[in-house]
């Protein structure tokens, strides 16, 4: 004969009432841990696509990498070289085609792309004109713009925009 465990909620005077409330206790517990494992099971789904997406998406690009041509010893030289490139020489010129009624503001350069970007403020327009003429008669230096002109209280603000080449390079 097999032993029974005791059944304590019996011996109370409310036992059926202990036993609905102590049933549905566990009913929201189970229902509470069901929804839960439902919303993580869709969290790992979305993950899990995502991560499906990257996947193809690298395959993708290794591909396209594979299928590329190698870049040319030289291609690579000719960039580090542009980039190990001193910028006091270009400074030079610019230092030596400059004026006393002409006033750098603001002097931006790119070694990489070889432009600079000059703010400046001259005495009158005439001091402004003659600069860029000297700037575009220097041989190293490509096109020069003056791409802003305004006349300010005492003086002329400008912009200049240029690009400079190397010597064996033609210009464009």
């Amino acid at each position: 004969m097999m032993a029974r465990p005791p059944n304590l909620l019996a011996a109370t005077r409310c036992g059926w009432l202990h036993r609905a409330s102590l049933g549905a206790g566990l009913l929201a517990i189970g229902i509470g841990v069901a929804t839960w494992a439902m919303y993580e099971h869709r969290a790992l789904a979305s993950l899990r696509a995502e991560r499906v997406a990257m996947e193809a998406e690298s395959a993708t690009m290794r591909r396209k990498l594979a299928a590329r041509p190698p870049a040319k010893a030289t291609q690579q030289t000719d960039v580090a070289a542009r980039q190990a490139e001193k910028l006091v020489p270009t400074l030079a010129w610019l230092e030596q085609s400059w004026a006393e009624d002409v006033a750098i503001a603001r002097l931006d350069v790119d070694g990489a792309a070889r432009t600079q970007r000059i703010e400046l403020e001259a005495e009158h327009a005439d001091a402004l004109l003659a600069l860029v003429d000297r700037l575009s008669a220097t041989p190293a230096v490509g096109p020069v713009s003056l791409t802003r002109q305004r006349q300010g209280d005492h003086a002329v603000e400008a912009e200049l925009r240029l690009r400079w080449q190397d010597r064996q390079e033609p210009a464009r």
